[in-house]
């Protein structure tokens, strides 16, 4: 894509108010969203910086690093999860006013997903959490919305501090997370939202679209599109579309790269067909890594049961017990390890996360001398010199670590094989696999979209009892599909094994035949792909 936005991009970097963007996958959104950041920086005062949020860590990276690059200055700014915001600039600095005494705050992991409890039930969650101290990482959001209606140095904090608010993925957001951009905005920020109401993939988490619909639907709010898809080959583009409902979308050079592969088997055949097929595709399509080729499924025991018959190389992506949990201490423990397995990410981005050039200049060097001291240590020891990730940490976030803590990163680090699926980057002769969740927001040159079954996808055979958990599953089709740049390949095995190991016949999934994609790309036998 080029470097210079297009017109649909142009219109919406130069809108001055409150902003909705929706995305088609590969549209150049984050490209978009850096550069209207970068336009509003010229403007801000020393003091002053944007809020930025992303669904994931990766994205907040990639985010911060492209706005880096475009000279955006980010000490006043905020680039991190929806949870670290309201963790770090809401909840955890104006407690102690919102209780009228020094509490000390702990996260937790108690399970308190939106769709379990009334909106008035959450609040009282969040409520008493504030009171206790003790607050779910999924209350979050619901903590920092009663901090801020309640604690004027809050809301007077936020407007002296911000000016707007960039939040991406938005048909992933939640009531208390809408109500919170919603409540920034009437506070005199402005809002930019970005997302894509066909990759709405979290509503069994309480996440919906139907808040992404509002903003659209809006008068205060610009809509603009981003509709030509960048990163998907033509043919992948078109069959995508006519998924989805338009039936203009065609292929017109012929070209198909949607394949449908039918086996006899179980995932052992699906996992020899994969084997046999990278080279195959390496050769066809001119991929020169293997980690560009990434293998999808909905469920981690089918990757587990593809993974043990798979006889190439792979990583399969997993979280560690640092990824489990909220705390300034895990994530700066896992962005240590980030560092230390990373090919192209320096230890200076770490240290520009946590010093700013204002920043005690002892505390600093001693932390750059034990930073490098810890990237020169063989992996074998990490285990061993534990202790000298904890002084790291402490000098970085001091007094907030906690035995959980310590213990989440010694599990993680004696662990080698989780340790190098949780940060470890692939090898270039390494194919990649992981769930559908997990693959939204990357991309690769040939996907391998796994699980195309009836019961699986969709789960339900009657849509229309279970509407919402059709679409969700439509989202989920399309979203793997489109993380193919190249070519996208849908094995479907004669028979599947569920998650207790019963074997059972398959059924080919509806979505393989809906709006008549089936027109648009090829089914072959194994054999056929030269």
């Amino acid at each position: 894509m080029s470097k210079t936005p297009t017109d649909e991009q142009a219109k919406a970097i130069e809108c001055q108010g409150n902003t909705v963007i929706t995305a088609r996958p590969g549209s150049g959104k984050t490209f978009t969203i850096s550069q209207k950041i970068a336009v509003e920086s010229q403007t801000l005062l020393s003091y002053q910086g944007i809020i930025a949020i992303s669904y994931t860590r990766k994205a907040s990276d990639e985010l911060k690093t492209r706005c880096e690059r475009l000279g955006t200055k980010r000490n006043s700014s905020f680039f991190g999860t929806i949870d670290s915001f309201c963790l770090h600039e809401i909840v955890s600095p104006f407690l102690s006013r919102y209780n009228g005494e020094k509490t000390v705050l702990e996260i937790t992991d108690e399970d308190t997903h939106a769709n379990k409890f009334t909106r008035s039930g959450v609040t009282d969650l969040a409520k008493k959490g504030l009171v206790t101290g003790a607050i779910s990482i999924g209350l979050l959001c619901d903590a920092a919305l009663e901090v801020i209606k309640n604690v004027a140095a809050a809301r007077r904090y936020l407007k002296a501090r911000y000016v707007s608010v960039y939040i991406d993925e938005y048909q992933d957001c939640g009531a208390a997370q809408h109500e919170l951009v919603m409540l920034l905005g009437h506070m005199g920020l402005r809002v930019v939202a970005v997302g894509d109401l066909d990759q709405a993939i979290y509503g069994w988490a309480g996440k919906s679209s139907i808040y992404l619909q509002k903003l659209i639907q809006d008068a205060s709010f610009c809509h603009f599109q981003l509709t030509r898809n960048y990163r998907c080959h033509p043919s992948i583009v078109a069959y995508s579309l006519r998924l989805l409902g338009d039936r203009a979308a065609n292929i017109v050079d012929g070209d198909k790269r949607v394949i449908q592969i039918e086996l006899k088997g179980d995932e052992a055949a699906i996992a020899h067909m994969i084997a046999l097929y990278v080279p195959r595709l390496q050769k066809k399509y001119g991929i020169t890594d293997a980690r560009e080729i990434a293998v999808i499924a909905r469920s981690g025991a089918t990757l587990d049961r593809t993974s043990r018959a798979l006889q190439i190389p792979y990583r399969m992506y997993a979280r560690s017990p640092l990824d489990k949990g909220f705390s300034k201490w895990k994530r700066l423990l896992g962005k240590l390890l980030e560092v230390y397995y990373s090919d192209s990410r320096y230890f200076a981005d770490f240290m520009d996360a946590y010093f700013t050039s204002e920043s005690n200049l002892r505390t600093r060097t001693q932390c750059i001398t034990l930073v490098q001291r810890f990237l020169e240590q063989p992996e074998n020891e990490l285990q061993v010199n534990k202790d000298l990730a904890f002084q790291i940490a402490e000098l970085c976030e001091r007094g907030m670590g906690t035995i959980e803590d310590k213990t989440a990163y010694s599990d993680s680090v004696k662990d080698l094989d989780l340790l190098h699926a949780s940060y470890k980057q692939p090898r270039n002769n390494e194919i990649s696999l992981m769930t559908y969740h997990k693959s939204k927001g990357l991309e690769f040159d040939a996907v391998f979209c796994l699980e195309a079954y009836q019961w699986i996808m969709p789960p339900q055979w009657d849509r229309d009892k279970n509407y919402n958990t059709y679409q969700e599953s439509l989202a989920m089709h399309y979203v793997g599909i489109t993380r193919a740049r190249k070519v996208c390949l849908l094995p479907l095995a004669s028979g599947r094994h569920n998650k207790y190991e019963t074997y059972y016949d398959t059924v080919p999934s509806e979505f393989l035949q809906l709006n008549g994609v089936q027109n648009l790309r090829i089914n072959a036998k194994p054999a056929e792909l030269n």
